[in-house]
């Protein structure tokens, strides 16, 4: 089931992509042959006036087939643009050809900022700056945490006699004991429920915080266990429950909602700048990745997939704007050369770069699921 939401939502933001390549190309008149979901055979298909609209047999990815996008025919042999009797792409000006290269990655960072301030206005967002907050509360145990007895809601007073507010605070102190057997003062509920929530409102900021507020009367437990040692050092075995963040009106959630989306697009050119730095190594995940991380999220709730899908939204805007061949971010630089010599580069050329392109990114998209499938194995 969660595989199947994934494919859902994943398609759906293929489907905002392809959209708004496809609207902004209608809009300045320029015809649209196929609009496809998946690649592949067609499974569905349904003639339009203009348009084939089809779902096809692969289920990850989707495009839209403008003509003249790759045909080499369709450019007046006298360089002008005023004739337009094929509607075809090449036959636009070079602006308005880069809105249609653009659409489609903006049409993602809307849905990212359309998702972020629904989970905002509905109090349930679990980011804000691209971060999360973990509370003292714990949701899931594993390891050396659920050999010693601790369980999902309770709350962690102090570890050692040192007190803990937050989950940063608990990664310091266990970070401190080196292995020492530890002391770990709990609050536990008496049903196995989950403790009630508290609110703040940052009044300046329109932001609301909610986190657990732990009942006195919930009896307080202690219980002896060592942290487990691993590479990134001593942890406990807990995964914590976070504030969940929220905005006092729409209008605070739509500019929140804004602010969260731009906050990852810096994150993420932040962490592509670190690869060309040589200072992180590159990371690529292929939709066997991705949607093994999607079950998780769904595990851990639905407004941690759907912040998960808000992330996948922006990193498809952001990828698709990388000036490389096939990608939308190449063909914007084959327009911008032309806009700034005032000559095209030969259509010929540019479709060769451009399928090649095409080549390599899926000979590297096959070499990463390979190696992903066996990792798995």
């Amino acid at each position: 089931m969660s595989l199947i939401l994934f494919i859902i939502g994943f398609n759906i933001l293929i489907l905002v992509h392809e959209l708004g390549h496809f609207l902004a190309a209608r809009f300045f008149g320029m015809k649209a042959t196929r609009f496809s979901i998946g690649f592949g055979p067609a499974l569905i298909r349904i003639h339009g006036k203009e348009t084939i609209y089809q779902f096809a047999l692969i289920p990850f990815g989707g495009y839209v087939q403008l003509e003249g996008l790759t045909r080499t025919d369709h450019r007046p042999r006298d360089g002008h643009i005023s004739d337009r009797s094929t509607h075809a792409l090449r036959e636009y000006p070079p602006w308005q050809r880069a809105i249609v290269m653009l659409a489609g990655p903006m049409a993602n960072f809307l849905l990212a900022i359309v998702t972020y301030s629904f989970l905002f206005g509905s109090s349930t967002a679990v980011t804000y700056d691209w971060r999360h907050e973990g509370t003292q509360v714990i949701r899931d145990v594993s390891g050396a945490a659920l050999a010693a007895g601790l369980k999902p809601y309770d709350s962690i007073e102090s570890i050692n006699g040192f007190p803990v507010r937050s989950f940063s605070e608990l990664k310091k102190v266990v970070g401190k004991t080196a292995g020492q057997t530890l002391r770990v003062t709990i609050r536990r509920s008496p049903d196995g429920t989950p403790p009630p929530m508290q609110t703040k409102v940052d009044a300046e900021t329109g932001l609301t915080l909610s986190f657990p507020r732990i009942p006195n009367e919930w009896p307080s437990h202690v219980i002896e266990m060592k942290a487990e040692k691993t590479p990134k050092g001593y942890v406990l075995g807990i995964s914590p429950d976070v504030v969940r963040f929220g905005a006092q009106s729409w209008s605070d959630a739509i500019r929140l909602g804004c602010i969260e989306t731009w906050a990852v697009v810096r994150g993420m050119m932040r962490i592509v700048g670190r690869w060309f730095e040589g200072t992180e190594a590159v990371q690529l995940a292929s939709v066997v990745k991705m949607a093994d991380t999607g079950a998780d999220t769904l595990k851990m709730g639905l407004e941690w997939f759907i912040s998960f899908m808000a992330i996948l939204s922006i990193n498809l805007g952001v990828i698709n704007l990388f000036p490389l061949p096939a990608l939308d971010g190449g063909r914007l630089l084959f327009v911008g050369i032309e806009a700034v010599s005032r000559k095209a580069v030969p259509p010929l050329v540019e479709s060769v770069i451009h399928g090649i392109g095409m080549l390599l990114l899926m000979i590297l998209m096959v070499v990463i699921v390979v190696k992903e499938i066996m990792e798995k194995f």
